[in-house]
């Protein structure tokens, strides 16, 4: 299966070149929903639920938080090779290319990095637009934090109320558990998506970026390089294309103001030994 990354001819003789990717911040990106459509699915799945009104802003508060401590840097792709608005948005207008990565290739090179040891944490995943199948991933872990609240785990003891030392005890493990389970749902952070992006069909290569600031030992933000935006500075980490058995890229397609040659297109492939890709032109009449 073709998974196709749009972007600037710049980038795309970086990766060929180099044969790297980068996963970038997603917290960075233009999308100001980014990692937090999950929130407001999750305030939905708690109305369903029956969740009082301060316990819905004390649990949102939870998830904020939890993506505050761990986030997330991605490789974006789409299903489609060949579509407009990626052009428009990704790839300098129409003027750049897409490239056909396998996803099989992504499969492979994860277990490779495993088996290695790699310090290597990515994972290729598909983006979840539709709302009804949102709230299913989300109650793989909303149904314990619901029941970890009826059990008490987010109750104030109030001043005309005694407490045990046994029942604190008791209160405040339930309320490490439903943090426990809010960094649980980490892994689709950056899955679900408004499915107003549904044309888009993406899927993703994302890792996990732990926040620890300063000195912390434990830091992913101080192993990172950083590039440049006009307004923004972007933390990435680089992913070396490694040999799988796989190819990795298969196609490339230029976009609808690339004026470049095909054969000049495959040269430079065969060049960096990426052979057997298929190089076309978009079929979008857009100028």
């Amino acid at each position: 299966m073709n998974l196709f990354h749009y972007c600037s001819n710049s980038a795309f003789v970086s990766i060929i070149s180099t044969r790297e990717i980068w996963t970038s911040e997603f917290s960075l990106s233009n999308d100001l929903l980014e990692g937090k459509w999950i929130r407001e699915i999750f305030k939905e799945y708690c109305i369903e639920k029956g969740v009082h009104d301060f316990e819905q802003s004390t649990l949102v508060g939870d998830l904020a938080n939890a993506a505050t401590v761990i986030g997330g840097a991605g490789f974006c792709m789409s299903e489609e090779g060949d579509l407009l608005s990626q052009w428009r948005g990704y790839a300098d207008d129409g003027a750049g290319v897409s490239i056909g990565f396998s996803k099989e290739y992504f499969e492979a090179l994860g277990k490779l990095k495993m088996n290695r040891n790699d310090s290597f944490n990515a994972v290729i995943t598909q983006v979840v637009y539709d709302v009804a199948k949102q709230k299913e991933i989300i109650s793989e872990h909303g149904e314990e934090i619901i029941r970890l609240v009826s059990e008490g785990g987010l109750r104030v003891p109030g001043l005309l109320t005694t407490e045990t030392e046994d029942e604190k005890r008791q209160r405040q493990a339930k309320r490490r558990q439903i943090a426990l389970e809010f960094f649980l749902l980490f892994p689709h952070f950056y899955s679900l998506k408004n499915p107003a992006f549904a044309e888009e069909r993406e899927w993703r290569l994302i890792s996990h970026v732990f926040r620890g600031a300063g000195e912390n030992p434990l830091s992913d933000l101080m192993k990172m390089d950083f590039r440049p935006r006009a307004d923004r500075i972007v933390p990435f980490r680089r992913v070396a294309l490694d040999e799988v058995g796989i190819a990795p890229i298969t196609e490339v397609v230029l976009g609808p103001r690339n004026v470049t040659p095909e054969e000049i297109v495959d040269a430079m492939l065969k060049k960096y030994s990426m052979t057997a890709v298929r190089v076309r032109r978009s079929s979008a009449s857009y100028r």
